[in-house]
């Protein structure tokens, strides 16, 4: 499979991160696949957006929960997803890292609108 298959199977066919060749593909899974952790968080923060706007909670949510908390966790994962090799126990820390936040960020939404 050449490098541009795997990318386009990793980044927009592939529904879970199983099954994955290699670490890279795992991390372009993530970033760019609307089924990774990037786009989870993407929407997390929209709706922490729209909360702000509609007064249900106030606007240090946004730097709490929102778009400036993620930022380092997302940026290195851009990283390893555009590296040659990826590093599986640095792959495996900005992964856990992420997932407990876009988790958190659920969990503060979902007590917010109930």
């Amino acid at each position: 499979m050449s490098h541009y298959n795997d990318y386009m199977y990793a980044s927009r066919e592939a529904t879970s991160d199983k099954g994955m060749a290699n670490n890279r593909q795992v991390a372009q899974f993530h970033y760019f696949n609307p089924n990774g952790l990037e786009s989870r968080r993407i929407k997390n923060n929209d709706r922490i957006s729209e909360l702000v706007k509609e007064g249900v909670v106030k606007s240090g949510w946004s730097f709490a929960y929102g778009w400036c908390a993620s930022s380092y966790y997302t940026d290195s994962l851009r990283d390893l997803a555009m590296k040659k090799r990826v590093s599986g126990r640095k792959l495996r820390v900005i992964l856990e890292l992420l997932k407990d936040q876009v988790e958190t960020q659920e969990q503060k939404i979902a007590e917010a609108t109930a």
